[in-house]
């Protein structure tokens, strides 16, 4: 693992959650406020260790005001997410992401990639197609009758851009 000296970047809208499906939206979302170290009062300041890192709680959402990679803090480890599409799919909020001061993230190390989890429902904005995320891999469900039979509900599809679906690994059809 190497320490953090340069951000991944990409591209995170800010997401609006409604009705049970995640919707990527550009515009009329408020982003997070930046915090910096001095802005943080004593009694909501994360604890720091020995040489002075930060440490958030597990699960904390993270990202530096200098660049746009989020974090989810695990195991005294940073996991960036590599898209909007596993952001959403890990349940996550934009409102939950704090904007910090880089210096707070200094000194923490980078760890895997959060990943999609398996068994999550995916489609894309301008694609009517719905697929099962299992296994690293996309799966069509060809029709609504295939989707019923596998117990699968509308309210648990998360919608997210096209790009990000083109990119993932197309398997089997489901049948």
């Amino acid at each position: 693992m190497k320490k953090i000296n340069a951000f991944l970047i990409f591209g995170i809208a800010a997401a609006v959650l409604s009705g049970g499906r995640a919707h990527a939206a550009d515009n009329n979302v408020t982003a997070p406020a930046q915090v910096t170290p001095a802005q943080i009062p004593a009694s909501n300041s994360p604890a720091t260790n020995s040489n002075g890192t930060v440490n958030w709680p597990d699960g904390t959402l993270v990202r530096a005001s200098d660049g746009m990679t989020v974090y989810r803090v695990h195991g005294n480890i940073l996991e960036p997410f590599t898209s909007e599409a596993v952001f959403l799919a890990n349940g996550d909020k934009f409102t939950d992401v704090k904007v910090v001061d880089p210096s707070l993230l200094s000194g923490w190390s980078i760890g895997h990639f959060v990943e999609i989890p398996d068994n999550t429902l995916l489609m894309a904005q301008n694609n009517p197609t719905v697929y099962l995320f299992q296994g690293g891999v996309l799966h069509g469900i060809p029709s609504m009758d295939v989707f019923a039979k596998f117990g699968f509900s509308t309210s648990k599809i998360i919608v997210v851009k096209d790009a990000d679906l083109q990119a993932m690994n197309k398997g089997d059809i489901l049948k």
